[in-house]
């Protein structure tokens, strides 16, 4: 180390020394445990003017290259404190959750100035279709202080031939995570002539992203939220059973929900939605209705609101099935997971299908 800091103290343009300006105590922090060293300090060359002589480290990056990355690495998998256990219990350093922190988030700074900069890989020919697949998550502190509650935007992008590039940012830096969406984008080759199909659960804010980033882009809704919605109102139609006045009417109201669901997987929502009237209509007509029925009008009501607020993202579910094309947004899961559930310990992980029960 002395060695080396005695070569760069020689100028880059003159190749004079450099003077002296004496040393100084600091701390070279490695995988491999902490080294005290002594850093050389140099003044500019007197000669021309120039200093191109660096020391071996500066005081704000005396931590090597493969710390960082585990630091990194597995700050992103798990709380901080638990990563900070692991490496003391590993490797010969000592470290706490705060200074896992705070090099976790000098990575990310790294990593956004990158994503500042124009796309350095860019396929040479231009791609034909592109898949976007939005999804959201709210992270929720365990202390009762609003401030440190927020929403994740995550998401994916498949190229037609396979490629996959992930992202993922707060909804308070909305613009950067635009401009992190475009910069992928670009680099998958995506021009005007490309075809780009967006998925997500019909959230205004997943539609002002893909408004943003694909305009023109064909939009379809999550199947998978609409078949939790409609089990839910078979769930409610079934529960009828239990008032004695409404008996007859269970099955009437649960095979009316079924086909209801049906005609929208073969891309008939008009019969959907008529269905799901006739069903609101009665349930809302009934008198003195019971708990079981004010239940399911509720879940009608909102099933037919999300339906009508997304009609223009309603395509043949069947058809887009039977050519394995997405029509869900359970591949995007994966990045929420990795994000927020199997970072904040969560025990299960949500289920989904592409096809209707």
């Amino acid at each position: 180390m002395e060695c080396h800091g005695e070569a760069r103290r020689i100028c880059g343009h003159c190749g004079r020394r450099l003077p002296n300006k004496g040393h100084y105590q600091s701390t070279f922090r490695s995988a491999f445990g902490n080294v005290r060293v002594r850093v050389r300090r140099v003044t500019g060359c007197r000669a021309c003017g120039n200093n191109l002589a660096k020391p071996l480290f500066m005081r704000r990056s005396s931590t090597a290259p493969e710390l960082r990355y585990l630091n990194a690495k597995l700050a992103a998998l798990v709380p901080f404190g638990r990563t900070a256990d692991l490496l003391n219990d590993v490797l010969p350093v000592a470290t706490n959750a705060a200074t896992v922190r705070n090099r976790t988030r000098r990575v990310g700074a790294r990593l956004l100035r990158n994503q500042a900069q124009p796309a350095e890989h860019v396929r040479a020919m231009p791609a034909e279709m592109l898949v976007i697949g939005l999804d959201g998550g709210f992270v929720r502190s365990n202390r009762p202080i609003c401030e440190r509650n927020f929403e994740i935007t995550a998401g994916k992008l498949l190229g037609a031939d396979g490629e996959c590039l992930r992202f993922a940012f707060a909804t308070n830096e909305y613009e950067r995570g635009l401009q992190q969406i475009r910069r992928e984008m670009e680099e998958l080759g995506v021009n005007e002539q490309t075809r780009i199909t967006v998925l997500s659960d019909g959230d205004a804010g997943l539609r002002t992203v893909q408004r943003e980033v694909a305009p023109e882009a064909e939009h379809i809704l999550d199947w998978f939220h609409i078949g939790m919605r409609f089990e839910h109102v078979m769930n409610a139609s079934t529960a009828i059973r239990q008032v004695p006045m409404a008996v007859h009417v269970s099955k009437w109201a649960h095979d009316l929900a079924t086909r209801a669901k049906w005609a929208l997987w073969n891309g008939q929502a008009d019969k959907t939605v008529t269905r799901l009237e006739a069903l609101r209509r009665w349930a809302v007509n009934e008198r003195g209705p019971a708990p079981e029925v004010r239940k399911l009008r509720r879940h009608v009501t909102d099933l037919l609101k999300y339906l009508r607020d997304n009609l223009d993202s309603l395509p043949n579910y069947g058809d887009r099935y039977h050519e394995a094309e997405p029509i869900s947004t359970g591949w995007v899961e994966s990045a929420i997971n990795e994000i927020i559930a199997r970072r904040m310990a969560k025990s299960q992980q949500m289920v989904r299908r592409d096809e209707p029960a």
